[in-house]
């Protein structure tokens, strides 16, 4: 088990003050979800991309000064943060084969899920997660990548060419959703990670957090409107 969270920000100046601290909680409560290593992709309006992993848990990361450059970038023009909780199924736990993976200056991603039997013919790694990511950098058409993926899945990605950030699932990985009242979209492996940090930062959402439906790919663009289809 892995646990998956992040936020799209509303805000054409970067993350607020309250975004950043609530991102800071939801991943240390993800380190419940697996604590074999962390990591986070940051994404700018101007299209910058910024990665920093490690084979450690969440609270020991975020006082690492990697991230706290990121997290120095996203305050100042930020539009993406996502991060992820490793529990380490295929793969030696280093941080190589923590998430995210970047691959080919095409996307960056995480994933919480495994693959059904071996994932080698797609790409020779150690890690399943970065075999899918090879599929789904080598395939513009999405729908094409994943009928290749035989595998249980929640994935976020983002899209350098198309400066879009990506969420989708499939029956047997939970990703839910939620929004803010200023507009921003924050998501998470478990709605009580969302509930919770909201609470502590004195957030408001419009809805409570909702479980994103399956195969529904959910696309967010740096600039224009989100879609599900």
């Amino acid at each position: 088990m892995c646990g998956i969270v992040g936020i799209a920000s509303a805000e054409s100046t970067g993350f607020s003050y309250k975004e950043l601290e609530a991102f800071e909680t939801m991943l240390f409560l993800d380190t419940l979800r697996g604590w074999d290593s962390t990591g986070v992709f940051g994404v700018t309006h101007d299209k910058d991309v910024f990665i920093a992993k490690e084979a450690c848990h969440g609270p020991d990361f975020l006082k690492k000064s990697e991230y706290k450059d990121i997290r120095s970038s996203m305050s100042a023009r930020g539009k993406f943060f996502v991060g992820h909780n490793r529990a380490a199924t295929r793969g030696t736990v280093n941080d190589k084969n923590a998430h995210p993976f970047w691959v080919d200056d095409k996307i960056v991603l995480v994933q919480n899920g495994t693959y059904k039997g071996s994932h080698k013919h797609h790409k020779d790694v150690e890690v399943d997660t970065e075999a899918i990511a090879h599929v789904i950098a080598e395939n513009e058409d999405v729908e094409v990548a994943l009928n290749k993926i035989n595998a249980a899945y929640a994935l976020v990605w983002y899209n350098v060419k198309q400066a879009k950030l990506n969420l989708i699932r499939n029956a047997e990985r939970p990703l839910y959703l939620a929004v803010t009242k200023s507009g921003s979209i924050w998501f998470a492996s478990e709605a009580a990670t969302l509930l919770y940090a909201a609470h502590r930062h004195d957030v408001k959402f419009d809805e409570k957090p909702y479980m994103m439906d399956e195969h529904t790919l959910v696309t967010i663009a740096i600039e224009g409107r989100t879609s599900f289809k």
